[in-house]
């Protein structure tokens, strides 16, 4: 993964502001999921568990369903039109 692509994941989560992070590593925990899932070829609703996931982990509650649906396809779609590119 270059690193314009780590930058991209990480400033879209940042922009997100939905996972409530009180520490940087809880961040870097969320962006290290979904940068390994994507490296792994997960995408949509696979991603919307990763990311589920690290709600449960860190907070012990799903995140905002709607709101985790949304960035999983956000990432998705840029992840798959780099792919395809």
């Amino acid at each position: 993964m270059e690193d314009t692509d780590i930058q991209h994941i990480k400033s879209v989560l940042k922009e997100w502001n939905k996972f409530p992070a009180h520490a940087e590593a809880d961040f870097n925990c969320l962006f290290n999921e979904v940068s390994t899932a994507l490296q792994e070829g997960l995408t949509g609703g696979d991603l919307v568990f990763v990311i589920q996931n690290e709600f449960m982990n860190h907070f012990g509650e799903e995140g905002p369903a709607e709101d985790v649906a949304h960035i999983a396809g956000v990432i998705s779609d840029w992840w798959l039109s780099k792919q395809s590119s």
